[in-house]
């Protein structure tokens, strides 16, 4: 069977290790939307594809049960952020049981054709960048793929690749690029593809999106490009399918999508698209285009007229005789894929808000929800919980449950009745629900907002209405959604409206964003916003501040989205219940920014009310003012956005700060954090909340487990500043060494921000850095795509190693097998101008959480031995200098490409390979000359 699906699902596993650094555990609550599903004729499996970062899922038991087809090792590799994830925005089966993904959804660096030749037991990278990159030197992303019989295909931007299990890729793999045939301008891409069934691999139609955006048919049939003129003037092809079964590809269909009136058609023709081409668009009209062209031997005999295919349209919308008529769905499928059974054409699955749906008496049939477990493709947006009840607004609707805590009902059971509800009937729109917030005093007295206003209960989860606003979006300001609800008490409840994380590309002219407050438990609303001397716009959040009997609200404004539009941050104050405000200080700023960072999020310290930490876009910062002046904090900024805090109530200087998808664990005291769980590549968390640790993300609610903490006790000499037991700190007292890592460059490309404003301590010899690699084999297997931290440090003149402060030991996270011996944990150093070196043995653990390794007692003590070891002293080795481009060898380029380039320069240079400051001849006779022909690459 080969059943071909446009759109995407949203699917995510359940259970399990999602990341070394840290682990989650699912709060389960399972569903989601499914963009895309295909069945496997083979063996009966059905294929989700989703958006979210987990990517791929199957089902074995009618979308009971799901399972994540890809492993979480396979998501992310060490080579830059090359992997299978990110979502999916297409998956393909055929007849001989191989699986086809689309990966890179939600980011274009997971870009890749995965593969499946074993009816989707295990996958391999087909085709992604990194690949063609390899053999022909153009690094272009995925942006199309097909199946055949035969062979996979996929178009990466002018490129067109054919691979299959047979076939090592190559050179000879890229049948086609588009810019070398007439008439197609530059930076063209092909956009789609599809293949007929021959041996061949020919014909091929695909779709051109040229640079304006316009869309042309194609066919190839190996030797020639035919241009086919299937739709009218002023339309353009937005994709092409073909009847999967057929060797010549004849029975072609086009969507099209017409410039002037902004509709779409579709048109077919039976005769390989040379000619013939009829306008089969249903007479109700589309909205979107052909999702799929699916065939199975066994609807053959049923489906005489199309020779066993269905063709069918987002949503459901379906044709089984070519297009001459068509089946309208049941209203309860969302405009997403759906997939048919190999062997009942009654028997379709589909999507609604909650998960996967299914009907056993066709399209027109009643659709009900299955149950879904594992299929966690759900958006958290927010927690609130009181007095044992936990409700968590998704995008899906909202969750509640009132054994959250009870160690006898977990998982799935916690939001099924009598436990709980998901979603919790009548309430939200398809767009879900953006925040929602508990009366602590009452934990049946409940306010959730969406893009619509307010929903209240006063009696708990079955008894929501809705607040009818007369102003919602009439206002000065339109409103967007409800992003944040705080209650004051049971009477006086503040909220806050904007965008918040909502990607807009133009932002409306009239401004959004107002603060809203209600002073009757929420069944009435006022709109507080202030509008001079300052303008309030774009709110993302509520804190309050407790001194005595006095209430400071605070509320954090502002919206980013990269260069397309921006609202400057600002954080605000209320100090009579709501009623007037005004703005305390724009937001932090980014050193060389000048607009102030939106701010997210706000948590103030239960014991001193001045002192509140601010998770600020791109910062995260500390006031002890109550805002009017920031401390920006030493966590990096280039991870992600900081999107929520949580300070410890017990050891106040303690938090929990989120940004992007990561974790960490900050103290004041030290200024410095540690990574204490790593999500999903292409994973966002927007939110957090006390309960353990849970977060909220595009892959649902879960309950963060921290990775422990290590540190590293290491010993390492480098040759060049080596004098009589210790080393040399020139650099370091002329002043040369920079403040800022200097491994952001080929060949380490480190991305890490470590930077000081002053050296901290007058021992330190220079700034090295650190990887760490774990295997669970021989330490061979320790290689670049095992490495699991890295970070710049500074080298002490006694050799020993420090944090960027000069005086801690470097830390790292990860969780270690407790099995002896089977985790070890691998050390590489690189130093400017010297030769790396990684551990000849794995790094010793001394109890309870310090790794030991010294590298200065032998020659044995680093992989590669005396190639990549010198004796510096008697009995002390360390690692060999002039290897000035850091290739892993000391040659003649180091001389000729770095050396001499740099020959008399005052400073900090790679040339300069006994770091003392000046590029000269001593680093050439003394020290390069003598190690010509040493080295070691590090792989």
């Amino acid at each position: 069977m080969l059943i071909q699906y446009l759109f995407v699902a949203q699917m995510i596993n359940g259970q399990g290790l999602t990341s070394s650094i840290g682990d989650r555990e699912n709060l389960g609550i399972y569903g989601g939307i499914a963009n895309d599903l295909t069945w496997l004729n083979s063996n009966n499996r059905i294929f989700g594809g989703v958006k979210s970062p987990a990517t791929l899922f199957y089902s074995d038991d009618t979308c009971k049960n799901w399972i994540s087809a890809f492993p979480f090792d396979s998501l992310e590799f060490a080579l830059g952020t090359r992997g299978w994830g990110g979502g999916v925005y297409r998956v393909l089966t055929n007849q001989m049981g191989w699986v086809l993904a689309h990966t890179g959804f939600l980011t274009n660096k997971l870009s890749a054709a995965v593969v499946s030749y074993d009816n989707g037991n295990s996958f391999k990278t087909g085709v992604d960048p990194f690949l063609l990159e390899l053999i022909n030197s153009f690094n272009r992303k995925v942006n199309a793929i097909d199946i055949s019989d035969h062979y996979c295909y996929a178009g990466l931007g002018e490129f067109l690749i054919r691979f299959n299990d047979s076939l090592n890729f190559s050179e000879d793999q890229i049948i086609l690029e588009i810019d070398t045939i007439p008439g197609i301008p530059s930076g063209s891409k092909i956009g789609w593809i599809a293949a007929s069934n021959d041996t061949s691999g020919f014909p091929i139609y695909y779709v051109v999106n040229e640079i304006n955006g316009y869309g042309r048919l194609f066919k190839f049939n190996g030797s020639n490009n035919i241009e086919l003129s299937a739709v009218p003037a002023n339309n353009k092809v937005i994709n092409v399918f073909t009847h999967p079964a057929q060797i010549y590809g004849d029975t072609v269909f086009a969507t099209s999508f017409d410039t002037i009136s902004l509709n779409f058609s579709l048109f077919r023709s039976l005769v390989g698209g040379l000619s013939g081409w009829v306008d089969i668009t249903p007479a109700a009209g589309i909205s979107k285009p052909l999702a799929n062209a699916d065939f199975c031997p066994s609807w053959s005999n049923q489906l005489t007229l199309s020779k066993g295919l269905r063709i069918s349209f987002p949503g459901g919308l379906l044709s089984d005789d070519l297009g001459n008529t068509w089946q309208i769905p049941s209203p309860i499928l969302l405009d997403y894929g759906i997939a048919t059974h190999p062997q009942n054409l009654n028997l379709l699955v589909g999507s609604n808000t909650i998960g996967v749906v299914r009907s056993d008496n066709g399209i027109n049939g009643q659709f009900t929800n299955t149950s879904n477990i594992g299929f966690t493709n759900i958006n958290v947006n927010d927690f609130t919980d009181s007095k044992g009840i936990y409700y968590i607004a998704t995008n899906q609707g909202l969750a509640y449950t009132k054994e959250y805590f009870n160690p006898l009902i977990t998982d799935y059971d916690q939001w099924k009745q009598p436990n709980g509800l998901f979603p919790v009937p009548n309430i939200g729109t398809t767009q879900g629900i953006i925040s929602v917030a508990i009366d602590p005093m009452d934990s049946l007295h409940v306010i959730c907002g969406d893009n619509t206003g307010f929903y209240v209960t006063f009696n708990g989860p079955l008894n929501f209405s809705h607040i009818n606003l007369p102003l919602w979006n009439n206002g000065t300001h339109l409103d967007y959604s409800v992003t944040d609800i705080l209650f004051i008490n049971s009477d006086t409840i503040i909220a806050v409206t904007g965008c918040k994380f909502k990607k807009l590309n133009n932002l409306p002219i009239q401004p959004i964003g107002n603060i809203w407050r209600s002073t009757d438990g929420g069944s009435n609303w006022t709109i507080m916003t202030p509008f001079t001397p300052d303008t309030f716009q774009m709110g993302n959040c509520l804190t309050a501040g407790y001194d005595s009997s006095e209430v400071s609200i605070y509320a954090g404004s502002g919206y980013s989205n990269q260069l397309d539009s921006w609202v400057a941050g600002a954080l605000w104050i209320s100090e009579d219940f709501g009623s007037t405000w005004s703005k305390v200080n724009d937001g932090p700023l980014l050193a060389g920014d000048i607009s102030p960072q939106p701010i997210y999020d706000i948590d103030i310290d239960p014991n001193i009310s001045q002192i509140m930490y601010i998770s600020a876009d791109r910062i995260f910062a500390r006031s002890g003012d109550a805002g009017f002046t920031y401390f920006i904090t030493d966590i990096p900024n280039n991870t992600g956005r900081f999107t929520s805090a949580l300070i410890d109530s017990v050891n106040t200087d303690s938090l929990t700060v989120t940004a992007g998808r990561n974790v960490y664990k900050y103290n004041y005291l030290i200024d410095d954090a540690d990574l204490k769980f790593k999500g999903y590549p292409g994973e966002f968390i927007t939110s957090s909340s006390f309960g353990s640790i849970l977060v909220g993300s595009d892959l649902g609610g879960s309950k963060i487990i921290e990775a422990p903490t290590y540190f590293l006790n290491l010993r390492v000499f480098i040759e060049g500043p080596f004098n009589s037991g210790e080393m040399n700190t020139t650099l370091n007292s002329s002043g040369f060494l920079p403040l800022k890592q200097p491994f952001n460059m080929p060949p380490w490309n480190y991305e890490g921000t470590e930077s000081i404003s002053s050296v901290p301590n007058p021992d330190i010899v220079d700034w090295i850095l650190l990887d760490l690699r774990k295997t669970e084999g021989d330490l061979s297997s320790a290689t670049a795509d095992t490495r699991f931290n890295r970070q710049a440090a500074f080298l002490m003149k006694d050799g020993s190693i420090t944090d960027d402060d000069g005086t801690s030991n470097p830390r790292f996270s990860i969780f270690l097998s407790d099995a002896k011996g089977s985790d070890k944990v691998q050390g590489v150093v690189y130093s400017p101008g010297h030769v790396g070196i990684k551990s000849a043995d794995s790094l010793t653990l001394e109890m309870p959480n310090i790794f030991l390794y010294d590298f200065t007692t032998g020659s044995e003590q680093v992989w590669g031995g005396l190639t990549a070891h010198k004796e510096i002293g008697t009995d002390v080795w360390g690692m060999i200098c002039g290897d000035g481009n850091q290739n892993g060898q000391v040659d003649n380029s180091d001389k000729n490409e770095i050396w001499m380039e740099e020959l008399g320069f005052l400073g900090y240079y790679f040339g300069d390979f006994n770091r003392d400051g000046v590029v000269d001849i001593i680093d050439k006779n003394d020290f390069w000359k003598f190690n010509v022909g040493s080295g070691y690459k590090i792989e």
